[in-house]
């Protein structure tokens, strides 16, 4: 049906997302660990108590991201 109905298309809402998401979080999460000069549930935690589970969740992300990449370059 993907190919049929045009791959191409599903592009669009994907180059978005990467300029509107990612490459706006990416930018800031360098910011951040350069203004504070510190690692990433520090940082975060310095600037508000409140906003470390935050660091915890991207550290998840990550976690689960890396995984994926391994078991997929391994198969």
């Amino acid at each position: 049906m993907l190919y049929s109905n045009g791959g191409g298309v599903f592009f669009i809402p994907y180059f978005v997302c990467i300029l509107v998401i990612i490459l706006p979080m990416s930018y800031l999460e360098i910011a951040y660990g350069q203004m504070y000069r510190r690692a990433v549930h520090e940082y975060f935690s310095a600037i508000h108590p409140k906003l470390l589970g935050l660091s915890f969740g991207f550290a998840a992300i990550i976690f689960f991201i890396a995984v994926y990449f391994m078991c997929l370059i391994s198969w």
